[in-house]
């Protein structure tokens, strides 16, 4: 039985229209209300993704019932200029040699960072095998010839 406290008011006026309209029968109604209330979302959806309706008669209702023309996207073809294309391939160039010039300029200042603390571990252990051998060779290396 089509329970009328769980549909919108405003919606019952729509599919009371794919009712009058014979698109779909009060059970076929009642079994998408039930899968509606089990998964949630729309009806208009449900009703689609049930097989009951296609898409396109839901939209052609919404717009007779708001009064807003609508239109198949599926009947255009929308073309990418070449024009189009040559600027849109300029700009990700561009911006991909940017990117790249950031991430050159950050390993760069890392490597002379990692360079700068190799030298001072260096010196660092330099120093330390100088003392452990009791000071400089003749040489100032630290080691005798």
């Amino acid at each position: 039985m089509l329970n009328l406290r769980d549909v919108d008011l405003n919606l019952l006026v729509i599919f009371q229209e794919i009712l009058r309209e014979k698109r779909i029968s009060p059970g076929q109604l009642q079994e998408a209300l039930n899968a509606q209330k089990a998964n949630g979302g729309k009806l208009g959806i449900t009703l689609v993704k049930l097989g009951m309706v296609k898409d396109e008669d839901i939209t052609a209702l919404l717009s007779r019932q708001y009064g807003v023309p609508s239109i198949n996207l599926a009947q255009f073809e929308i073309e990418v200029t070449e024009v189009l294309a040559t600027q849109l391939r300029a700009k990700m160039q561009a911006e991909f040699a940017q990117t790249l010039r950031a991430k050159e300029d950050e390993y760069a200042a890392r490597d002379a960072q990692l360079a700068e603390q190799l030298l001072e571990l260096f010196l660092l252990r330099r120093a330390q095998c100088i003392t452990a051998w009791g000071g400089a060779g003749t040489d100032g290396s630290g080691l005798s010839e």
